[in-house]
């Protein structure tokens, strides 16, 4: 099988088939043309053309045969009254077979006569002639009846067919035949004989095709055949000699009718009618400008490469008379390899699987499985490849191992490979590892050969569908003309079609390339058309499309271009970009003073509106504050930003901006007076106030994994607000504006719920960093509105963190019942130390011993017992009163360091005032309760110095805290 197709696949390719114009007396072509006023209207395009395309297509034959055969013998012919004849056939033997023959008569009515105008051709009686070489009559039979018997498609046959040389024809410069008919075949054994022209045209039911061996002819040996009624004509040779032996084929299998070509009238008549209502657009309109029609056969690219030759019986035959209809009508034929992927799940109970889930390793061999049926469809697509002409020449160019663009609702038949077996299969196993895997999966392939199907005018849509779309189009604008042909116009006009439709990235390039045809073509509709779509576009070549619209201005009244620019704003992704698209404007509309007013309120409509608080921005800030004034800056555009979240880094960067160019912002260009100082300062209290009231916005920390996240941990998040407070803190210092410095602090002391966390995690290690900034800043740590700040944190922790001195029977009734082993050594450092709880997971004959050691202590501590898992588990938890009493010395010890941490001794008296510095001291144990507070003396009390302040009452009660009365949360007295 695979052997015959090769001969057939090289058959196809020695003939060089080319469509030629229908025979003048083809009279029935002219019978079955319909005029347009007798075509009904269509329902469905593609099923009719199915059904043209049906049972009377199923012949599997051709109605003519033609190929070289390298490997023919030499006959050794023989003529009697000549002798042997040599090949190549000379000029010589070729005069001397002249001399012997007779011109060859046609049959004219009820006469055969011989006129030259009609057939110039010699022929010389089978009686005369002879063949030497004993393997010739072999081979003869067993091509003739093998190779041609089954290319013209004739059913098998029951008793062997006959051959009978006809006769012996010598082919002269200027000898032709002209339309004549044979028997049921006629074969033409064209023997080794160098000539020119000669060329052969071979028609039938409107098919019509031309042979031509003059390039071999000198060297091999051609075999030619075709049924009796196909219309056939000579041309004439136009040097040399050709040498053919005739040959009538002759059906003998009585009980077989004789082989004839089926009469394709009818079937013809049908599938031009459905063409011609195509053509006149009788159908309604297609979801694509072209049907594919699934060819028979499945041909690879290098067969398809030489086009309609490539193909094969039924393919060959539908595509043999499709030719002269398409041409005639204004279609064009194209052939492209279809390949259709499914991917799906194998059925399960299919070789033994059991179910879904399951070890990895339990699949690890899936040998064998790509049999598995598919259950279920997962996805499927089709692509188009190597798309060509009749003529095999490539029409569009797919990326290298990719296909093109394809829709399936353009396929005939609608489901072409329902109840098809794939002809590739691929399976995949259990994919993962143990706690995460998906099941199998199995993917088919069909791979099929598709006949393109469009009409001529509809080419460029065509090309553009199947080719790639914008790609293809760009591709083909560049060998455009100026001015524009119309094939140009209408892949122009594809192209803004296109930019309609969903925007996608090959967008942005479609409309740069559309607005330099519109320039250069100097046409205004294009660009009337293409500015309307530009502002849909979205790329990353923002810059180049806004030169392309400027350059319009050169070319184009302006007020056609606004809309472009109006466009281009719109795109522009932040106010740096839009302002400086209208400077670009502004650079190129010179004295056109109505253009520069439109600027001007497009500028201004762009400051009103902007919202994005990016840090990016703040120079251009800075500068419409220089240019237009602070006002602008104040009244426009902070008011809206002051409402947005998340903008700590924008307020920090516009207040460090406006106080770096306070000198330039003083001295404004601007037509309004000059801003003062003071104003500047103003706005920067507004942006650090702004930036210090989302001290507390922690950011949010993401894991490993795209689709978990959760918020820092307090400590990581105590961190973050930690650098915001100083970052804020440092600048106020540095500005000199400390306001939004005090309302900082006074939110960061408001919220104190769980009090001993806050320090752990916010409160100890600020007060270590501003500590460092003071310093670095030169400034003590009572330097105002600090001092307040410690004073309150201090006492904030001795009372809430540290807390009151348990008493002293509660300290004194701790106490160890251990008896000395390894047990009791671990209850005994558990009693005295400040763990709240203990475990003991041991045999009971323990848990029993430590149960009655501690049965001494239930001042102290409680007991339960755990009852799950072996052994069961013993928990001893301490009572209030004495885990506050084995606390308390690792808490003096804490606090003692905290306080050391901000100062000692006189520092620390003069940072904390006397009545809060004695109530340091008392928690911490250094002064006795009676002690009172030392009096400052008068002189200092009328200072105003900073060393020895008045404790802020609102700064402390931010805290919670008041000094009068000495409240403690934890004073029980």
């Amino acid at each position: 099988m695979a052997n015959n197709s090769s001969n057939d696949a090289e058959e196809r390719r020695q003939s060089s088939m080319m469509p030629v114009d229908d025979l003048e007396d083809d009279l029935e072509v002219q019978d079955i043309i319909e005029d347009s006023d007798e075509l009904s209207e269509g329902e469905d395009l593609a099923d009719d053309i199915e059904n043209a395309l049906g049972n009377d297509f199923d012949f599997e034959g051709s109605f003519y045969y033609a190929k070289t055969h390298p490997g023919a013998p030499n006959p050794c012919l023989h003529v009697q009254g000549i002798g042997s004849v040599g090949l190549p056939l000379s000029e010589v033997e070729a005069k001397r077979l002249i001399s012997q023959a007779a011109q060859a008569p046609f049959g004219k009515g009820d006469q055969t006569v011989v006129d030259t105008s009609v057939r110039n051709t010699w022929e010389i009686e089978p009686e005369l002639v002879s063949f030497e070489n004993p393997e010739w009559t072999g081979w003869l039979e067993s091509t003739v009846l093998k190779t041609v018997w089954n290319s013209l498609g004739v059913a098998p046959y029951t008793s062997k067919p006959r051959c009978e040389l006809y006769k012996l024809l010598v082919y002269e410069r200027g000898s032709h035949t002209q339309k004549a008919g044979g028997m049921f075949a006629t074969v033409i054994v064209v023997l080794p004989s160098a000539f020119e022209g000669g060329q052969i045209r071979v028609s039938h039911s409107g098919s019509s095709h031309t042979i031509d061996i003059a390039s071999t002819s000198a060297t091999e040996t051609s075999v030619l055949a075709w049924y009796t009624d196909v219309i056939h004509e000579v041309l004439p040779i136009t040097s040399g000699y050709r040498l053919a032996l005739s040959y009538n084929l002759i059906h003998t299998s009585r009980e077989m009718p004789r082989p004839s070509l089926p009469d394709m009238g009818d079937a013809i008549s049908q599938l031009r009618r459905v063409f011609q209502k195509w053509s006149q657009g009788k159908y309604p309109t297609l979801s694509t400008p072209y049907l594919s029609y699934v060819l028979n056969h499945e041909y690879n690219e290098i067969s398809l490469s030489t086009g309609a030759a490539a193909l094969q019986g039924v393919d060959a035959h539908k595509v043999g008379h499709l030719i002269p209809i398409a041409e005639e009508l204004g279609f064009v034929l194209a052939f492209g390899k279809l390949d259709y992927h499914v991917s799906g799940t194998p059925a399960y109970s299919y070789g033994g699987r059991r179910g879904r889930w399951s070890r990895y390793d339990d699949y690890e061999d899936d040998s064998g499985d790509e049999d598995a049926p598919m259950e279920d469809i997962i996805d499927s697509y089709y692509t188009l490849k190597g798309l060509v002409d009749i003529n095999g020449n490539t029409l569009v160019r797919g990326s290298p191992g990719q296909g093109l663009r394809f829709d399936s609702g353009s396929l005939i038949p609608e489901d072409p490979f329902d109840g098809e077996s794939p002809d590739r299969k691929d399976y995949e196993g259990y994919m993962g590892n143990h706690y995460f895997q998906w099941g199998p999966t199995i993917d088919h392939w069909y791979f099929r050969t598709v006949l393109i199907l469009y009409r001529r005018k509809d080419e460029i849509k065509v090309m553009f569908t199947l080719g790639g779309g914008t790609s293809w189009a760009l591709e083909r604008l560049k060998t455009s003309r100026d001015p524009p042909s119309e094939e140009d116009k209408l892949v122009v006009q594809e192209l803004v079609r296109t930019l309609s439709t969903v925007p996608s990235i090959s967008h942005q390039a479609a409309v740069i390339a559309l607005f330099e045809y519109a320039v250069k073509w100097k046409d205004a509709d294009l660009w009337s058309k293409v500015i309307v779509r530009a502002g849909t576009v979205r790329g990353t070549n923002s810059s180049i499309m806004v030169e392309k619209v400027l350059a319009g201005l050169g070319v184009f009244p302006f007020d056609s271009v606004k809309s472009g620019i109006e466009a281009e704003l719109k795109v522009a992704s932040s106010l740096p970009d839009r302002l400086d698209i209208l400077d670009k404007v502004t650079q190129r509309v010179h004295d056109d003073q109505p253009a520069k007013e439109w600027i001007q309120k497009k500028r201004s409509a762009c400051i009103e509106a902007y919202d994005s608080a990016s840090v990016a921005d703040v120079p251009v800030l800075i500068q419409i504050a220089q240019s237009n004034g602070l006002s602008v800056l104040d009244e426009s555009i902070m008011p809206k930003l002051l409402k947005k979240t998340k903008t700590y880094h924008f307020w920090i960067s516009l207040a460090k901006s406006l106080h770096e160019n306070k000198q330039k912002l003083t001295t404004s260009t601007s037509t309004t007076a000059p801003s003062p100082p003071t104003s500047v300062n103003l706005l920067i209290a507004k942006c650090l106030k702004a930036a210090g009231s989302q001290w507390h916005e922690a950011p949010t920390k993401f894991y490993s994994y795209s689709w978990c996240y959760n918020p820092y941990p307090e400590e990581e998040a105590g961190k973050a607000k930690i650098e915001r407070v100083i970052e804020v803190i440092q600048l106020c210092l540095k500005t000199g504006i400390m306001g939004p410095c005090n309302a900082l602090l006074v939110e960061v002391l408001r919220d104190n719920k769980d009090v001993p966390m806050k320090f752990k995690t916010l409160y100890t290690p600020l007060l270590s960093e501003l500590k460092k900034l003071l310093r670095k800043e030169k400034k003590p740590l009572s330097h105002p509105p600090f001092g307040d700040v410690v004073r309150g944190l201090v006492l904030l922790y001795v009372r809430q963190v540290l807390g009151s001195k348990p008493s002293e029977a509660s300290m004194a009734s701790i106490r160890k019942v251990g008896c000395g082993c390894v047990y009791c050594n671990n209850l005994d450092v558990f009693i005295v130390g400040p763990a709240t709880k203990i475990e003991y997971r041991e045999a009971q004959i323990r848990r029993t011993h430590i149960e009655k050691r501690i049965a001494s202590i239930p001042d102290l501590v409680t007991f339960t017992t755990v009852k799950y898992g072996s052994p069961h588990t013993l928990v001893i938890t301490k009572r209030e009163a004495a885990a506050q009493a084995t606390q308390w010395k690792s808490k003096l010890r804490e606090a003692k360091s905290f306080v050391a941490e901000l100062g000692h001794g006189e520092d620390m008296e003069a940072l904390m005032g006397p009545q809060g510095y004695l109530e340091v001291q008392r928690a911490l144990g250094l002064a006795p309760e009676t002690a009172a507070p030392t009096q400052q003396a008068p002189a200092q009390q009328a200072e105003p110095s900073t060393s020895r302040r008045t404790v802020r009452p609102g700064m402390l009660k931010a805290c919670g805290i008041t000094l009068a009365g000495m409240k403690r949360p934890h004073d029980a007295r």
